[in-house]
């Protein structure tokens, strides 16, 4: 007996089809959010940030232990 068999018959199908349809609109809408006009500005300043800060301040001591 596979598990499509059984979905089917106990009657959730409904459940895996809205399932479906609501993470397809959470997609579309996360698609027309990144790509509308309005956000251009605050996904070009995001472009240009750093990703890491400046090397960290490693003291002697921690240097000459990994060393």
């Amino acid at each position: 007996m596979r598990l499509s068999d059984i979905v089917g018959a106990s009657g959730l199908v409904s459940w895996a089809e809205a399932g479906f349809l609501s993470a397809m609109v959470a997609v579309g809408l996360i698609t027309v959010y990144t790509f509308a006009r309005r956000n251009l500005d605050r996904f070009e300043q995001a472009r240009f940030m750093p990703l890491v800060d400046d090397d960290p301040i490693v003291k002697k001591e921690d240097r000459d232990e990994h060393a």
